[in-house]
């Protein structure tokens, strides 16, 4: 039988029991098949529920504490104390030190098939805070494609994507924001404004065109993901505000047409949810959720004396990348070379990096009024008259 209890736990039972001349019984609140107790909190004996007692004595490491805990019902016990902070990470040393992630603060924009599987590989690879955006509530059509099971039937999308990453580290924080960030643009610019990464993983071009704008003018970095229609394939786009093309740069002109996989509101449970239109692989979407987070990593831990900078900055120059999952005529990729045919052209389930300028003249990032202005041969227009003219792209 094994026990499962947290560090926390074994330091406040340690101080409660350090003066009692008895040994002082823990609440087991579950019993697995006689094969796990998990210990989630000290009281006194709680009925029927078996008790385990702790013997006094020192505990010799936070990993294995052999003798000190038995079951009264007489079967071994072995406990195994959930780590610290400090062990959670202990396998990643020498490849990511997640000391250099445990002070940024992430924004996830967007909390479906992308968003949820990136918010869990991030919190997994050492980020501890974390603010989640997104007012759709977990519908059963949702389930295949989504981190999350059917035990979160019903619960805001974010709330358990929050439970999720708690459960991989309970000592990261996560912040909710259960509204439709088109009808609250104010609160979005601020969560934005804080943000040391913003990742964008909505289904529609409205929702990415205002982060973009809220990221340029607050100068903060992010990474876009977008599947295409029937998750044929996808791009991964990252902006660096000032150095790097934007989304308006990109996407607003010449990648505008691109068939995407997109939303809409049926009818579901007498209600109104969002469901996807289009059908598409969970294995699919997820190289996009995949190189959403390796180029996250890789954004934070720029300009430090990371293991990863030794060669991924030169790897992962491109702002723009490219994937494709299958050759699927109608949708995408239909005239790319077969994969077992070519290693030297464009082909299926490889990456490629595409070197896209910015646009002087972009509406979110450039200079579009001026350049508007030249084009009509008319002088410079106040600051207050210009100012009306940004934003207005999408």
């Amino acid at each position: 039988m094994q026990i499962v209890v947290s560090e926390e736990l074994i330091e406040q039972f340690r101080a409660r029991t350090a003066s009692a001349s008895t040994s002082v019984p823990l609440a087991v609140l579950e019993l697995d098949g006689r094969d796990v107790l998990r210990v989630t909190g000290i009281a006194e004996v709680l009925g029927p529920a078996p008790q385990v007692v702790y013997s006094r004595g020192p505990v010799p490491g936070y990993d294995r504490v052999e003798a000190d805990f038995h079951v009264q019902s007489g079967i071994p016990a072995e406990l195994q104390v959930i780590p610290g902070l400090q062990h959670l990470f202990s396998r990643q040393k020498g490849v990511l030190e997640s000391d250099l992630l445990q002070g940024k603060r992430l924004v996830i924009v967007g909390m479906g098939s992308v968003g949820s599987v990136c918010a869990v590989e991030l919190v997994k690879s050492g980020f501890m805070q974390f603010t989640l955006v997104d007012f759709d509530r977990l519908e059963l059509t949702n389930i295949a494609r989504h981190a999350c099971g059917l035990k979160d039937l019903g619960r805001y999308k974010t709330r358990a994507v929050a439970d999720l990453l708690l459960d991989k580290n309970p000592y990261c924080t996560v912040t909710s924001c259960d509204w439709d960030l088109t009808q609250h643009p104010e609160e979005l610019e601020a969560v934005v404004a804080a943000a040391d990464l913003v990742l964008v993983a909505t289904d529609n071009n409205h929702t990415r065109f205002a982060v973009n704008r809220h990221a340029v003018t607050h100068g903060k970095p992010v990474i876009f993901g977008r599947a295409r229609k029937r998750a044929v394939g996808g791009d991964v786009l990252r902006v660096r505000p000032g150095e790097t093309p934007c989304y308006q740069c990109i996407f607003g002109a010449f990648y505008r047409n691109v068939p995407e996989e997109t939303s809409q509101p049926v009818s579901a449970y007498g209600g109104t949810l969002t469901m996807a239109a289009e059908p598409g692989l969970a294995l699919d979407i997820d190289f996009i959720s995949l190189m959403m987070v390796k180029l996250a990593i890789q954004e934070m831990v720029r300009d430090t004396g990371s293991t990863l900078n030794q060669t991924l900055p030169e790897d992962l120059a491109a702002p723009l990348y490219l994937w494709a999952n299958r050759r699927e005529a109608g949708v995408g990729f239909a005239d790319w070379t077969p994969l077992s045919q070519s290693a030297l052209e464009m082909t299926i389930l490889r990456w490629y990096g595409v070197d896209y300028p910015r646009d002087p003249d972009c509406p979110a990032c450039g200079d579009f009024v001026s350049a508007a202005l030249a084009g009509r041969g008319l002088d410079e227009i106040r600051e207050e008259e210009r100012s009306l003219f940004r934003g207005s792209a999408d």
